[in-house]
């Protein structure tokens, strides 16, 4: 993925992931407030990548987790805001395969198991929210949102 971003939110080569990630999403969220949409859209999908990148190294579990939901969630705002109704819902799609992806790569750690069915079930509840805010009613979302709200049933052994 082709990373571009501002001179200054790179200004500290020392900074981490998780630092960028915090610079990245506030200065989406400033253009999406300004109505820079085209510049908030490539800072939120730079926000998604860096989200991504961060380590335990660098942040705790959950931050990492919470990383993941906002950037993926900010992207799809911008797309429900703009009636790209099947963008969006792709967001949801993306944040469910990466936390899913997350859980298995981290799943000695037991106790985020209901931390991540508890985030996943929220995810699915929010999206339930604005698509009936939004009036939207096909299979793709009724898929992702019965997708997010069943993940992870199943039991650890």
């Amino acid at each position: 993925m082709e990373v571009s971003l501002n001179h200054h939110i790179l200004s500290n080569d020392a900074q981490t992931p998780m630092e960028i990630w915090k610079k990245i999403t506030l200065e989406g969220n400033q253009s999406y407030n300004k109505g820079r949409i085209y510049s908030a859209e490539s800072c939120y999908k730079t926000a998604c990548y860096f989200a991504a990148e961060i380590s335990p190294e660098d942040s705790s579990y959950e931050d990492m987790i919470a990383s993941l939901v906002i950037s993926y969630q900010n992207l799809a705002e911008l797309y429900f805001s703009q009636k790209k109704i099947e963008l969006a819902l792709t967001q949801y799609q993306q944040v469910h395969k990466l936390l899913i992806k997350f859980y298995l790569q981290h799943s000695e750690l037991e106790a985020m198991f209901p931390m991540l069915q508890q985030t996943m079930r929220k995810l699915g509840t929010e999206l339930l929210a604005k698509t009936n805010q939004l009036n939207i009613n096909t299979e793709s979302s009724k898929h992702i949102i019965a997708t997010l709200t069943g993940s992870l049933n199943f039991h650890i052994h």
